[in-house]
């Protein structure tokens, strides 16, 4: 636990362990690639953009159909899209390009416990965070309004050519879907499931004008 507008721990156990963070990662993406894209701008995706997609979490980004940047990354914070993932990692340059930028935010932000593989946190060898780094990537995401409003948003629209569909947030201490009650003042920030790493989370909340992760 610790203050989220200046970083104090406050308690921890463990707080280095490297493990597998699961799609706690995409944080570290959003750190790296949202400054870099225009939200405004319109894609439309291509098949090969969604080559090689782990097929366990997906919004349901179709090739052939033109999306926002603001689109798709609804579909990273609250559907966890892998899919979405990767269409914005080709838009910033590349899978390659945008592993590199997230191995140099961490180094920037003192995250010396994450190494990254995937920008969408599937299990991958070697690819590890810690409860720590996690924290101070919540920390550094809440410094950005783009990033605060993307994660503590409960529903959203998300297109589907001619209509659209209703996307629900993952994070049920925010929805408080399936009987968990909505912690007061939750911020978001992300959660995330492998079976390899289990059950993880990056969360935030504000009590006054106090913010503890």
């Amino acid at each position: 636990m610790a203050d989220a507008n200046t970083g104090e721990v406050l308690a921890a156990k463990d707080a280095h362990r490297p493990l597998p963070p699961a799609s706690t990662l995409k944080s570290l993406f959003a750190l790296a690639a949202l400054p870099r894209l225009d939200p405004h701008q319109r894609h439309v995706v291509t098949q090969d953009e969604l080559d090689r997609v782990a097929t366990c979490s997906l919004v349901g980004v179709a090739p052939g159909r033109a999306y926002r940047v603001a689109d798709l990354w609804r579909g990273v914070f609250l559907s966890s899209g892998n899919d979405a993932v990767h269409v914005l990692a080709r838009l910033n340059g590349g899978m390659h390009r945008t592993v590199e930028q997230m191995r140099a935010k961490a180094r920037e932000l003192g995250a010396r416990d994450t190494h990254v593989v995937s920008p969408d946190g599937y299990d991958a060898a070697g690819q590890v965070s810690s409860a720590y780094d996690l924290a101070v990537f919540g920390k550094a995401g809440l410094a950005d309004p783009a990033f605060t409003r993307y994660c503590s948003t409960p529903v959203a629209e998300f297109p589907a050519g001619g209509w659209s569909y209703p996307i629900r947030n993952t994070n049920r201490l925010l929805t408080g879907a399936d009987g968990v009650a909505p912690y007061p003042g939750l911020l978001g920030v992300k959660n995330g499931y492998t079976s390899h790493a289990g059950s993880t989370l990056i969360s935030a909340a504000q009590r006054g004008g106090a913010r503890w992760s």
